[in-house]
């Protein structure tokens, strides 16, 4: 769960349906290695969404790495009749293959509709995969789901070798959009700097740098150059590969240019990361922006980005080369109690597979500096982060030198805040400034693996590991001993703490604004946020209060108590309970409550285990309180919720649906308003003023929601011309439609009101007393209701957009396309307004309720 109560639910959904992804290596058994997102569930209404997963087929990946074993320092007992063990100065080459069933998104259904992922052919490139052919997306109306759109993948070539002859890695080439019945709507295309790779081949090459990436090095291992000394005197060196980054290779296969459905089109530039070690500059694996062009045909729009903060175009190296080649040292003995000796084995081990994986980028910049229109003409914008330093990773090593291979306590968590932004105009002068400030909160550290040195004693002293052998009571035994090292990783998280704005205008007084901002220390929330303008003496301070300040400390749970206890455990830590305004004369002065909210809450109904507000109560006073005078929300030992005697019920939220929609709420001293919903509740299909929800019925017979009438069957799309609202109507053919005028007498009257029109021809039509003369363009029908008892019957005719409510309430009714927009508002005077859209889902036109056009939009680019 987060911190707002949102359930998340990995590799088991509700239903008890099942996603992972196994891992088997080297003919091992699998173990999970992938729980996927399965399921994510609103903690106060029914909204979901649901991940289903399809296979895709198995991958399997290949490494390398070498060895290079040395063997000295022999010793053994006298007499000793065993010889030394025999160096191999050859290096070991060691290949793995790891395979995976691989897991793919099949489904993302949702209230309003679903995402489909579509599968395709076999790779050519991993052929135990299957590629993503397209994405569908589908609109849901009811219990139909209409394809409203499609993007197609053009994944039919492949980078490949430089002599064409091997498919090394999946292309895309296009990415196509398509409506719903598989019209070409537009394309984005995307070109390369190289549709081929200069590999020596796919997998397991050592023409690699340290980071992974091609070369070209005529290596024939991954082992550097490197020279170790023995105890016999020598020096044995072993090791040819040059593992340095050769720039050349690096943008092959990077995207170069992205041209979009219209015309214009993105290019993008790309450089070497650069690190400085002392005065000399070295590259890095990877690539970073250096620039974006933006052409729209009528002009070009250019941004550079140059880095820095260690140097020109340089920045901190993250990593250390002991990641790349490493050694271990064991001490061996063997033998028996009169003939034994023991010997030192030192692996140097190099692999392809680098450091931590790289889940970061293995060069930090703590300055970036983005420059419009390529030349500064613009001005340009400053970023600064982590003022301007490097917090490095801290490099735990093991004892006695046991290992080179480091413990990387990551504090990759720590780095990236943005600290400053300064915007500068063409004459380099400062135009607006942000500064930034963080507070670390849950600063910890975890133990996450451990590390173990063996070891004896010598002469009472801490030797290397050493064979000893010692007796007691005439056994003999080993004098072996351990040091275990916990391994311990660093975690913590920064919020912003303060936050200065200024703005500047040459020759003009500066605006300054200061933010200073405090959080619980356990549940992060924001306590309090303090707000003033530089010059002002005048500070505006709001103070939050949330269900973790409301818990009743194990007395009586009842009421609001056991409800906002219930809001605990349900993780909705950062739901403000009580809000308040105050406001501060200068850094001294005292502190006064100008406004404040308290929200209490309830269940929408019995045993849903679902919460939302009930009642909110609105701090009234004539004049500022003082802080030391106001009494903050609290419960007696009863459980009964105590607040300030300044407060007033403000806002009833009376009424809630199963789905957790409020369906009323009411002004304290005012009317009541209500609420209807459809598209399964996902979305408001009426407004109703003044009046309460149980007195109100309305239907545009799009969905299953009937909205308090009561019918058979469905909607339907008239056989000739469109529906009034939305897309259905409803034909008295298939049966009368019904409901209830509560409370309705010649005292209270109501009204009632629809559309209708005949499904052929002209015909009279009796209805509640009058006839009304209908063919098959639309019609309103209006009537005054007196009685509780509501029919309409007919045959033939079309009816929609049905309303009954009081005769002084208001309604405005909606329909709706649920992934793109309103598509009709009717309003109170029974006047309609049409929305229509693009193929791209945008909105395209505006139109009355006589469809002439009143608002008309059009997106195009000039073609380059």
């Amino acid at each position: 769960m987060d911190e707002n109560g949102i359930v998340y639910l990995f590799g088991k959904n509700s239903k008890d349906d099942r996603a992972t992804e196994f891992i088997t290596s080297g003919g091992s058994e699998g173990h999970v290695a992938t729980w996927y997102l399965m399921e994510m569930r609103s903690p106060d209404t029914d909204d979901f969404i649901n991940f289903s997963y399809q296979n895709v087929g198995k991958s399997y990946q290949q490494g390398v790495s070498n060895s290079m074993t040395l063997l000295d320092d022999c010793m053994f007992l006298p007499n000793n009749e065993l010889d030394c063990p025999q160096m191999d100065t050859n290096i070991a080459t060691m290949y793995t293959n790891t395979s995976s069933t691989q897991l793919g998104l099949s489904e993302i259904r949702f209230k309003t509709g679903m995402v489909k992922f579509v599968l395709g052919s076999k790779r050519l490139d991993q052929p135990g995969l299957n590629h993503l052919d397209r994405i569908e997306v589908y609109e849901k109306t009811g219990e139909n789901y209409q394809l409203i759109k499609q993007y197609e993948f053009d994944l039919d070539q492949y980078f490949q070798d430089r002599r064409r002859s091997q498919n090394y890695r999946l292309k895309l080439d296009a990415l196509r959009i398509k409506d719903g019945v598989n019209t070409l709507v537009g394309s984005h295309k995307f070109d390369y700097f190289t549709n081929y790779f200069s590999w020596d081949k796919p997998n397991n090459s050592f023409r690699i740098d340290n980071f992974g990436y091609f070369n070209n090095k005529a290596n024939a291992n991954l082992i550097p150059p490197t020279e170790v000394d023995l105890t016999t005197g020598f020096t044995i060196a072993f090791g040819t590969a040059d593992r340095n980054t050769d720039t050349t290779y690096l943008k092959e296969g990077i995207l170069k240019r992205i041209t979009y459905p219209t015309g214009g089109n993105a290019e993008f530039e790309f450089e070497p990361h650069k690190y400085r070690i002392l005065d000399k500059a070295h590259f890095a694996g990877g690539l970073r922006i250096k620039a974006i062009r933006r052409n729209t045909g009528s002009e070009t729009l250019v941004t550079n980005y140059v880095y820095g903060g260690n140097g020109p175009g340089a920045g901190y190296r993250n990593f250390i080369l002991d990641e790349f080649l490493y050694s271990n040292t064991r001490y061996f003995k063997t033998g028996t109690q009169t003939s034994s000796l023991r010997y030192r084995s030192r692996m140097y081990f190099s692999s392809a597979l680098t450091g931590r994986g790289y889940e970061e980028c293995p060069v930090v910049y703590p300055i970036v500096t983005e420059y419009e229109s390529g030349n500064g003409n613009n001005g340009k914008t400053v970023y600064e982060f982590d003022n301007k330093l490097h917090i490095p990773d801290k490099v735990i090593g093991y004892p006695f030198g046991t290992s080179t291979k480091p413990f990387i306590n990551s504090m990759a968590w720590a780095r990236g805040k943005l600290t400053r932004k300064t915007v500068y105009n063409s004459k380099d002068e400062i135009l607006a400034q942000t500064s930034i400030q963080y507070e670390n909160f849950r600063e910890d550290e975890q133990a996450v693996g451990q590390g173990v040195f063996q070891y004896v004693y010598q002469n009472g002293k801490l030797g290397n590991p050493y064979f000893e052998l010692c007796k007691e009571n005439n056994i003999h035994y080993d004098a072996y001993e351990y040091i275990v090292t916990t391994q311990k990783q660093t975690t913590g998280i920064y919020k912003q703490s303060g936050i200065e704005e200024r703005l500047r205008s040459p020759g003009l007084k500066d605006f300054t604004r200061l933010t200073k901002i405090e959080y619980h220390p356990e549940f992060l929330q924001v306590t309090r946020e303090e707000s003033r303008v530089d010059g002002s003496p005048r500070s505006t301070i709001q103070g939050n209060r949330y269900v973790t300040d409301f818990l009743n400390g194990g007395k009586n749970s009842t009421g609001q108590a056991f409800i906002y206890d219930q809001m605990y455990q349900q993780n909705r830590l950062h739901v403000p309970i009580e809000t308040y305004t105050i406001v501060k004369e200068g850094d001294q002065g005292s502190e006064r409550i100008v406004s404040g909210r308290i929200n209490t809450y309830k269940e929408i109904y019995p045993g849903s285990g679902k919460y939302h507000k009930s009642l909110i109560h609105f701090l009234e006073t004539a004049r500022p309180l003082e802080l030391t005078t106001y009494s903050p929300g609290n419960f007696d030992a009863s459980g009964n919720l105590l607040m300030d005697q300044h407060y007033r019920p403000g806002l009833r939220l009376d009424q809630y649906d199963q789905s957790g929609n409020l369906v009323q709420m009411t002004r304290i001293a005012g009317p009541p308003a209500a609420f209807l919903y459809g598209y399964a509740g996902a979305l408001p299909v009426a407004i109703v003023e003044n009046a309460p929800w149980t007195q109100v019925a309305f239907s545009s017979f799009e969905g299953k929601e009937k909205g308090g009438w009561t019918y058979s069957g469905d909607g339907l799309v008239p056989k000739e011309g469109a529906a009034k609202a939305g897309k259905k109507a409803y034909l008295l053919s298939s049966g009368q439609v019904s409901a209830t005028a509560a409370g309705a007498d010649d005292n209270n009257a109501f009204k009632l009101s629809f559309w209708a029109k005949g499904e052929s021809g002209t015909q009279k039509w009796l209805f509640m007393g009058r006839i009304e003369t209908l063919n098959t363009q639309w019609k309103l029908i209006e009537r005054t209701v007196t009685q509780p008892a509501v029919t309409i019957k007919g045959s033939g005719i079309y009816i929609d957009d049905l309303r009954l409510h009081p005769a002084e309430a208001q309604m405005t009714t909606f329909t709706h396309a649920p992934l793109r927009g309103l598509t009709s508002v009717i309003d109170i005077r029974n006047a309609a307004k049409y929305y229509e859209y693009d193929a791209f889902g945008r909105l395209a036109a505006v139109r009355d309720q006589d469809g002439f056009l009143t608002t008309l939009h059009e997106y195009a680019y000039m073609i380059p």
